[in-house]
């Protein structure tokens, strides 16, 4: 009986060792930036603007299994996004997974970047005929800032998990890591509206250019 307990006691040890000598490193590599503006035509001369910024960041994600045993990894991550507008928490944006299974001091790098977020600014530019000094008319253009919409990068969290359990978190600030390394905190993305691409791919031959300024 004793040795019953002490092999179970050895064995539980050896795992809870196990769960500690996983190595994680997560690396900012950079983000990316696309502009473009879109015009919607009103009434007369009048029309919207819409200043379109789209954002990506890249991570570079490196695990290494520093056990004397082989081992298999599920490594997860996720970016999250704010409201382009201010305030607000970050949310679930966009999650992956990956598994890999590593022999003893073996070393797995990669890279992911995230999906394209967007967010827009928007603005009324009307026309009014006014008097010139020293007779005549002419229009002059006014412009209303109508607000911003979409969201922005508000971070990532990376986390490594070997037989179901959590066994490593690294994130783009504490605060961040210190949230997701409960296993209960929000993961999964809220599935995402699907919105008319303003910016549609040309077919072969089509000479119509997008309404663009």
């Amino acid at each position: 009986m004793r040795t019953w307990i002490a092999t179970l006691l050895i064995a539980a040890c050896a795992w809870a060792a196990h769960a500690q000598t996983v190595f994680l490193k997560v690396t900012f590599e950079g983000s990316n930036q696309d502009d473009k503006t879109s015009i919607e035509q009103g009434g007369g001369k009048a029309f919207t603007e819409k200043k379109h910024v789209f954002r990506q960041e890249t991570i570079e994600i490196t695990i290494r299994n520093t056990h004397t045993e082989p081992c298999e990894y599920l490594i997860e991550w996720l970016f999250l996004a704010s409201p382009a507008k201010g305030g607000g928490e970050p949310e679930p944006y966009h999650a992956d997974e990956k598994t890999v299974t590593l022999p003893p001091n073996g070393t797995e790098t990669f890279q992911v970047t995230s999906p394209k977020m967007e967010s827009i600014q928007s603005y009324y530019h009307t026309f009014e005929r006014q008097r010139k000094t020293g007779g005549g008319y002419e229009e002059k253009e006014k412009t209303r800032y109508l607000g911003m919409e979409g969201v922005k990068p508000a971070g990532y969290v990376v986390r490594v998990k070997a037989k179901q359990k959590l066994v490593a978190v690294e994130a783009s600030d504490a605060q961040l890591k210190r949230r997701y390394t409960s296993p209960t905190a929000p993961w999964n993305p809220p599935p995402k509206k699907t919105e008319p691409d303003p910016f549609p791919a040309k077919a072969p031959g089509d000479k119509k250019k997008p309404a663009n300024k």
